[in-house]
């Protein structure tokens, strides 16, 4: 109700400066802001926009994480993120890859119980509690996971055609979490011994400090990247 109440009120409130659609425009494309609908025509609209949200690239290879708070605080504001994902392209279009995603929480311990928790007896202050999810490419199958070296178990699914692991994972202040995912994805790439085209599309939340991405792309044997 409250937001029918908002969007009603910004739609008949006259802009002649343009001032509040920009504003809009400028959440919407910085991924602050997604729109859903249910009225299938406006759907496929937004699915061909950043609007919607999608996980899900045209074609080729993907690499999404996404992390949800469930700690009840706002440790999100001390996080640093880290992902990596270094990708060999082999015969028959198959992708065999490595992403890292290295999880710094630098929150302190002492200070607002509303910012740093916490939330209740079995969390501690400036400890992160989170679900994190880690999606790939159509065609793709996650191997074991580690944490710091060490088996992580995973939740695993199908969410709208991407692959997806899922993990509960709570990290305690000033402490830093190394999450390794080996990848492989059929039909990553297209082409021959001779010549292809690889598309990698890396999607990661608006953070407060923005995530460091760093990707590195092996050509097939015997051929090497030109563009």
């Amino acid at each position: 109700a409250a937001a029918s109440r908002i969007f009603d009120r910004f739609v008949r409130t006259p802009d002649p400066s343009l001032s509040m659609l920009r504003a809009v425009g400028a959440a919407v494309s910085g991924g602050h802001l997604l729109l859903y609908s249910d009225v299938p025509t406006v759907e496929r609209v937004l699915l061909r926009t950043g609007a919607g949200g999608a996980l899900s690239p045209p074609s080729g290879d993907l690499l999404a994480f996404v992390q949800n708070n469930a700690g009840g605080n706002k440790i999100d504001y001390y996080e640093r993120r880290t992902v990596s994902y270094d990708v060999h392209l082999g015969p028959g279009g198959v992708a065999t890859g490595a992403a890292r995603v290295a999880l710094a929480n630098a929150a302190p311990t002492s200070g607002s119980s509303y910012v740093i928790g916490p939330f209740d007896d079995s969390f501690r202050a400036g400890q992160s509690v989170s679900f994190v999810c880690l999606y790939c490419g159509r065609g793709c199958t996650v191997g074991a996971v580690t944490r710091d070296g060490r088996p992580e178990q995973q939740q695993g699914g199908v969410q709208l055609e991407p692959p997806f692991v899922l993990d509960a994972l709570a990290l305690t202040s000033r402490r830093t979490a190394v999450l390794d995912y080996p990848l492989r994805t059929e039909g990553a790439w297209e082409g021959s011994a001779d010549a292809g085209t690889y598309r990698l599309t890396v999607l990661t939340q608006p953070t407060v400090h923005p995530t460091r991405v760093r990707v590195s792309i092996a050509a097939p044997d015997g051929t090497r990247i030109v563009e």
